[in-house]
């Protein structure tokens, strides 16, 4: 499945008088399909980035999606010490936690609750990844059961990089309905060193975004 932009209306800039750190930038894909897409059962999310150039404290998340009151993102950052880094994150929803499963991720994955930006559970892979490589991220979500109340769904992630395939972590995930009600996700580049006499860590068109 191919996604595009849609005009100029699905890039969001979030502004702030007050913000030292570099505004933050989203955009919204919706795939070239027509009819229904079916993702009662379950769905997969890819993306390709290529990074011209990176600072401290980026944040460039390549797949992020909204469903079941809940949602996920993940992608890749450099932290404040220059550590490059792999992100995997799925929130819990009104009902239930998510939780780990499994153990097919890699060995050095560090799988932690998380909070602040909402609340559920995060993977952390310190891993290098280059300026100028072709970094693939995929997101994949299967149904497991469920009735009119209640579902489970199983979501993994995995990286390709330079040939290399990182596996993330496996979540169960359960809510009221599926995780990804329609074939539309977002991404988006960010300044995360909000903190007091922070600088400006990145400029405007430094990811190259390719859909598949």
């Amino acid at each position: 499945m191919s996604y595009k932009i849609e005009c100029g209306e699905n890039v969001m800039q979030e502004h702030s008088d007050e913000a030292k750190p570099a505004t933050s930038c989203h955009v919204w894909w919706k795939p070239e399909v027509t009819g229904n897409v079916d993702l009662d059962s379950e769905f997969e999310l890819s993306c390709t980035a290529v990074v011209s150039k990176r600072e401290p404290c980026t944040y460039f998340a390549l797949i992020g999606y909204h469903g079941g009151q809940s949602g996920g993102y993940g992608g890749i950052q450099e932290d404040e010490e220059g550590r490059n880094i792999f992100l995997f994150s799925v929130w819990d929803s009104p009902t239930s936690k998510t939780v780990s499963i499994g153990n097919n991720h890699d060995s050095e994955c560090i799988i932690r609750r998380f909070g602040g930006e909402g609340v559920g559970m995060q993977c952390l892979l310190y891993k290098k990844w280059e300026i100028g490589q072709e970094i693939k991220q995929i997101i994949r979500g299967k149904y497991i059961s469920g009735d009119e109340k209640s579902q489970t769904w199983h979501i993994s992630c995995s990286f390709e990089v330079n040939g290399h395939k990182y596996e993330m972590a496996t979540y169960e995930w359960s809510g009221e309905s599926r995780p990804l009600p329609k074939p539309e996700f977002y991404s988006f580049v960010e300044d995360w060193n909000r903190q007091p006499n922070a600088q400006v860590y990145y400029y405007y068109g430094y990811p190259n975004f390719i859909y598949m």
